[in-house]
């Protein structure tokens, strides 16, 4: 049998009565339901349950006479009931009711019983019902339930709540606050606007000027009272990207100069006050306390469907104490918990009351998991975390292409296709078939901006492979260039290792999904008509440097484990330490969605090859693959044929140490003459 929650002594102080006779009745319900009769068990229980702050209240704040003996469950109920009880102030009480908002994903019905229950000290008289239904009309945001709720000519409180509960859309009854998660810069503070000096606003936000050409300098984005061009040339001094930046007069030259610059949508003017330009003087309100609504994703947790964040910055799953009471009718035992929570560039962790696990499912692909929330005390929006929406299907390492827009026209000419349709066609209309059940390509319907060329390479077996010619579409793709280390940067690194393994992702590229926004350059014309890629592919400019980066990011915490694109080594000195070192990669790729070729895997091995180079516990040695060029290289028959040897063990001159004393100056190998003893002289070499 659940217990009741322990009680918030400390809340709003405007609902703290009515929180505490709800809480009453759960308590009494409980000691009902369990079978307690005995009044010092009831009283034991009473403290024990309504929590810590509680039993302060009882000890300190309540007169030792009037708390009564250990027996006396009546007398201490009497005595936090009368602590509780309301004390009547009508303006605060009426200041709540004016402040209260709907809860996220709470419908009219919920609100207004709400409304009810905070009217009821505010001592409305007759115009309590109307003061419940025009508060709760304010919030509605459905367009066409409102104008149904305006054409009534006595609208009543009752009548509200029948026209509601007939409403075709059930949606529609969900309350959202107005104000949601945005970004409120305090006006009064606003300085003067450089592009039309007027007040109010900055230069970035000003709309009339924007198009306006100015008579004085010809430049488009001011007026000439704004103008600070000059009719004698200005001097001018040197300034980044080897651009001129024009110095205008003595206006702002003792101004402090600003560590952090405004950012404007146009083109800055020849110079711009400093004054004007600095922002470090006015205050900015930030207001977290709800989030934009085309933020939200609506899921199921128990039996409510509730408005989620998806956060995948998010270690762990957040939801606020009054989600939780409207979710489970506050019948959930909250665990203790030991862990400490921070917001993002926060000092100071999250208040919590404890955590919970609840059931999330998603409507949309029929996904449900049993997941763990920390319950905050404060009001917060309901926040799942990156395990769990990885878990649900909602989150996967994506990837996106810049692609510029500066280019009008990428195709000039037209491109042939390069598959023969007559003798490919049947199977690459298999191969095509097998790419949309594997969920890497989708068929195209309607107009697109791109199409590339289809390759088709037959392979040996009789089977084919395709891929796209994006040599056209990469001239409008910007290009990622993240540093890939080279093969000697990583061989000093694990140098000292003993035990190696080899991890080798499966299909590589294709594990990257590509934002679907940005699909359409890959759209290619296939035998059977359009289609484009769903996932990352080769042949896009940045494809492999871009892989190499999400790569790095996935494991980079994870120690003695490196990557060259898609080629993945974990190392350790030991087996213990190999072992563990694998552990965490492992667990990496397994949270980030990344499947891996077991049957191309190397575990544990003793010795491999990298790059060229086999790799042991003894050091590295040169593969046999590498040197069968030299070793099997013919005898030398004349006098260059020794010279071209040496020049080729050159490569490797950490393993051929005698080269250079073997070729000598190249004077004096001119002046040597081919002969028996030098040819053997060249072998023995």
């Amino acid at each position: 049998m659940s217990t009741c929650l322990t009680f918030d002594a400390v809340g709003e102080p405007a609902t703290l009565a009515q929180r505490w006779t709800t809480w009453k009745e759960e308590f009494e319900l409980f000691v009902t339901a369990s079978g307690i009769s005995d009044s010092t068990q009831k009283r034991a229980l009473l403290l024990h349950l309504a929590g810590p702050k509680v039993r302060d209240i009882f000890n300190n704040s309540i007169p030792e006479g009037a708390r009564g003996e250990a027996k006396d469950y009546n007398k201490a109920m009497d005595c936090l009931s009368d602590h509780f009880k309301m004390r009547k102030n009508v303006p605060m009480a009426r200041q709540a009711f004016i402040a209260v908002k709907p809860n996220v994903g709470e419908t009219i019905n919920n609100f207004i019983t709400r409304l009810q229950k905070l009217a009821e000290h505010c001592d409305y008289g007759e115009e309590r019902d109307n003061q419940v239904r025009d508060h709760a009309i304010s919030y509605i945001k459905d367009k066409n339930l409102k104008s149904k709720l305006y054409r009534e000519e006595t609208l009543t409180l009752n009548k509200l709540m029948e026209i509601v509960g007939e409403y075709h859309d059930q949606e529609a009854l969900i309350l959202l606050s107005d104000r949601v998660n945005n970004i409120q810069i305090s006006s009064k503070n606003k300085g003067r606007c450089w592009r039309c000096d007027k007040a109010g606003h900055y230069a970035r936000e000003c709309r009339s000027s924007r198009d306006h050409k100015c008579g004085k300098c010809g430049k488009v984005g001011h007026f000439e009272v704004c103008c600070h061009s000059r009719s004698k040339q200005p001097e001018t001094r040197q300034g980044t990207n080897n651009q001129s930046t024009h110095v205008g007069g003595n206006r702002g030259r003792n101004k402090k100069r600003s560590d952090v610059r405004q950012v404007t949508d146009g083109e800055l003017p020849a110079a711009v006050p400093e004054k004007q330009a600095y922002d470090g003087d006015y205050y900015h309100v930030f207001s977290v306390e709800d989030i934009d609504e085309e933020n939200f994703l609506e899921l199921k947790i128990e039996d409510k469907f509730v408005k989620i964040v998806i956060d995948s910055g998010a270690s762990c799953n957040l939801i606020s104490h009054e989600m939780l009471d409207f979710i489970t009718g506050g019948k959930v035992n909250l665990s203790p918990c030991d862990k400490k929570i921070y917001a993002y560039a926060a000092v100071n962790p999250l208040e919590l009351d404890g955590k919970c696990k609840l059931n999330v499912y998603v409507p949309q692909t029929n996904q449900q998991i049993l997941t763990e929330f920390y319950v905050t005390s404060g009001r917060a929006v309901t926040l799942l975390g990156r395990k769990a929406s990885q878990t649900l299907g909602l989150l996967k390492i994506g990837v996106s292409l810049h692609i510029s827009t500066e280019r009008k026209a990428v195709f000039k000419t037209k491109v042939p296709q390069s598959f023969s349709r007559t003798r490919c066609r049947p199977k690459v209309v298999q191969k095509i078939e097998e790419l949309v059940e594997l969920d890497v390509i989708e068929k195209v319907e309607g107009p697109t901006s791109w199409v590339n060329p289809l390759v088709v390479v037959e392979k040996p077996n009789g089977d084919v492979r395709i891929c796209l010619d994006m040599r056209h579409a990469n001239k409008a793709i910007k290009r990622e260039k993240h540093p890939v280390p080279t093969a000697e940067e990583i061989l000093q690194e694990i140098s000292e290792a003993k035990v190696f393994t080899k991890l080798d992702l499966n299909m590589v590229f294709h594990q990257i999904e590509l934002h679907p926004d940005l699909r359409d350059i890959t759209t290619f014309a296939a035998p059977n008509g359009l289609y484009r890629y769903k996932r990352l592919i080769f042949g896009v400019n940045m494809a492999t440097e871009k892989f190499q980066n999400i790569i790095w990011q996935v494991i980079k915490d994870c120690p003695d484990a490196y990557n060259i694109h898609d080629d993945l080594r974990v190392v350790g000195a030991t087996d213990k330490e190999h072992d563990e070192n694998l552990e965490r990669v492992m667990r990496k790729l397994e949270e980030n969605g990344l499947m891996l070729n077991y049957e191309k895997c190397e575990v544990g091995i003793n010795e491999m090859v990298y790059m060229g180079d086999v790799l042991s516990g003894d050091g590295l040695q040169l593969s046999e693959k590498r040197v069968k060029a030299i070793v099997d290289a013919p005898e030398p028959k004349n006098q260059s044929e020794p010279w071209l040897i040496a020049v080729l063990c050159k490569v490797y001159p950490e393993f051929c140490n005698r080269v250079e004393s073997f070729m000598g100056s190249h004077e004096e190998r001119c002046q040597v003459e081919v002969g028996r003893e030098r040819k053997s002289s060249c072998s023995r070499n």
